[in-house]
C-alpha cells in the first residue's frame, strides 16, 4: 500500500526523485501499520519535506503489477490533491528535503512527458485529472 500527495501551483507539480538519480514521481511512501491513507500522505509530507499538507480530496487509486527480479508485485497506490496548510507557502518556492536522499523540483505539467517518471502512466494522465476521483489498473 502507498499514499502520495499531488500538489499542483500555477501549471506546475512538485515531484520527487532520489538524490543520484533523475526518475521522478510524486511524493509519498508507504503506509504505517496504524495509519489511514490520508494520514500517510500527511505524514510523508512532513516526514521528507517538513511542512504540513492537507488533502483535499482523491485523485486517483492505482492497482499497479509489476516484476521485481523475477517476483510478482501488486501495489494499491491512492494520491490525493494536497496544499499546504500554512497560506504563507510561497508560490512554486524551492523545496528542500528533509532526508538527505530525496531531492524535490516543480515541473510544468507539459513537460513531463520528457521526463523519466515512476509510475510512467503517470507523465501523461497528470495534465488530464480533474476533481473526479478515477481507478486505474496497470501493469509495468
Amino acid at each position: 500500500m502507498r499514499t502520495a500527495g499531488i500538489w499542483i501551483e500555477r501549471g506546475h507539480v512538485l515531484l520527487e526523485s532520489l538524490a543520484d538519480r533523475d526518475v521522478w514521481g510524486i511524493p509519498g511512501g508507504s503506509l504505517e501499520p496504524d495509519e489511514s491513507v490520508e494520514q500517510g500522505c500527511v505524514r510523508e509530507y512532513r516526514e521528507e519535506l517538513g511542512i504540513e499538507v492537507e488533502c483535499c480530496g482523491l485523485a486517483l487509486i492505482n492497482e499497479n503489477f509489476w516484476d521485481d527480479r523475477g517476483v510478482p508485485v501488486r501495489e494499491y497506490a491512492f494520491y490525493f490533491w494536497v496544499r499546504p496548510i500554512d497560506s504563507t507557502q510561497p508560490s512554486l518556492a524551492p523545496m528542500a528535503s528533509v532526508e538527505g536522499h530525496l531531492k524535490f523540483h516543480w515541473f510544468p505539467l507539459e513537460q513531463l512527458a520528457t521526463l523519466t517518471f515512476v509510475p510512467n502512466f503517470l507523465k501523461t494522465l497528470l495534465p488530464e485529472l480533474d476533481e473526479r476521483t478515477r481507478f486505474l489498473s496497470t501493469r509495468e
